[in-house]
């Protein structure tokens, strides 16, 4: 019974992420329309993980109340890839940028945004170039010219508000599970991936 509980929440922790991930891309599609430079900036992106993980984080509750100690022990981590199609139905990863909330961030202004090259253990898109699409990400679809823009959504595993740490309680206790075991990804968790393509000037070669 414990083990089709844990596989039922699986389910829905899968389902909130890519909620999360089209609630993203929909906020970076729109966020700077009304602007004369429409280029995303850090800030966007930002604006644009604070509002989207409201469904899952309620408040505050996605804020670490100091560093690295969280309400509910994890908080936001995920990716923006910006992927180029090439010659041949190959294509680049262009950039990557690395988003998380997880060691001083009391605020959306201060979530973490920087760019990454490695993501070993954190992502489960591959930073591929010239290759095959689907051996950046399997889903990945794109032409000769086309831009696409991978937002992965995951949990990144911290310690808690109340005093606990994160080597004292295991992981699948602090996301509700009975019996299941999760993997372990540098503390990352479900990552979950949304791919869609960018309006004209928001992304370019050069990351926000």
């Amino acid at each position: 019974m414990w083990y089709l509980h844990d596989i039922s929440k699986m389910a829905r922790f899968r389902e909130k992420l890519k909620f999360v991930g089209y609630e993203m891309a929909g906020i970076l599609q729109n966020i700077s329309q009304n602007r004369e430079n429409r280029k995303i900036t850090k800030d966007d992106i930002k604006h644009a993980v604070a509002a989207a993980y409201l469904s899952i984080y309620p408040g505050k509750t996605m804020y670490t109340t100091s560093p690295n100690r969280a309400p509910m022990g994890h908080t936001s981590n995920g990716h923006l890839y910006c992927v180029k199609g090439l010659e041949n139905g190959k294509a680049s990863v262009v950039w990557c940028v690395r988003w998380h909330s997880a060691v001083d961030s009391p605020t959306p202004a201060r979530i973490s945004i920087a760019g990454e090259r490695d993501t070993l253990g954190r992502s489960i898109v591959n930073m591929g170039s010239n290759a095959v699409p689907s051996k950046i990400y399997p889903d990945l679809r794109i032409q000769k010219g086309e831009t696409k823009i991978l937002v992965e959504i995951s949990f990144h595993y911290s310690n808690f508000s109340d005093g606990r740490d994160k080597g004292n309680v295991p992981v699948k206790t602090a996301f509700g599970f009975f019996v299941l075991n999760l993997p372990k990804s540098d503390s990352i968790y479900f990552n979950t991936v949304v791919i869609f393509t960018p309006k004209p000037g928001l992304f370019s070669d050069a990351a926000p």
